[in-house]
């Protein structure tokens, strides 16, 4: 299971422990991280990554990538990604090797998300338990600061999944 453990809870930034490994090989445990707190005046976008409150256990939270955006129809059918019927590119690395759970269609409402792990072989993510309410979105994984030879941004808006 992937938690993240909040260290502090400061004004606009968060810091977290990496504590599971679905976001390998992009995340590893260990690793720690800030998160940009999500404001109201920019919702996330496709590909980021996001931490989120778990739906299990409230002291606990999750790490994933988005992958479906609220009013979208997202697909699964081996090992390929649709939104809207629309086959996802995914440039980040991604372990994809089918597992559990990796086939199915979600319909999300205007107010849910559909979350990812990169590690889909070792990820709890929305396939199993649904698409994630934004309310339950804490932030944006912006930069790993440990280790230090790892050290730097984690996503880069080069890095946009694209749909053809």
């Amino acid at each position: 299971m992937n938690l993240f453990r909040p260290l502090t809870n400061h004004f606009p930034f968060a810091r977290f422990l990496v504590a599971g490994e679905s976001m390998e090989p992009t995340l590893a445990p260990g690793d720690l991280v800030v998160a940009i707190r999500i404001g109201k005046r920019r919702p996330p976008r496709r590909g980021e990554i996001v931490v989120a409150k778990d739906t299990e256990n409230s002291a606990l939270h999750d790490v994933k990538r988005v992958i479906g955006l609220p009013n979208e129809r997202v697909a699964m059918a081996g090992g390929a990604i649709f939104i809207d019927g629309r086959r996802l590119w995914e440039p980040y690395p991604i372990r994809p090797k089918v597992a559990p759970h990796s086939e199915g269609e979600w319909k999300l409402s205007e107010s849910h998300y559909f979350l990812l792990g990169d590690n889909r072989s070792f990820s709890t993510d929305s396939r199993q338990k649904g698409p994630l309410d934004a309310h339950l979105l804490v932030g944006r994984v912006w930069l790993r600061y440990h280790p230090w030879r790892k050290r730097g941004r984690v996503h880069s808006k080069a890095w946009v999944p694209e749909i053809r």
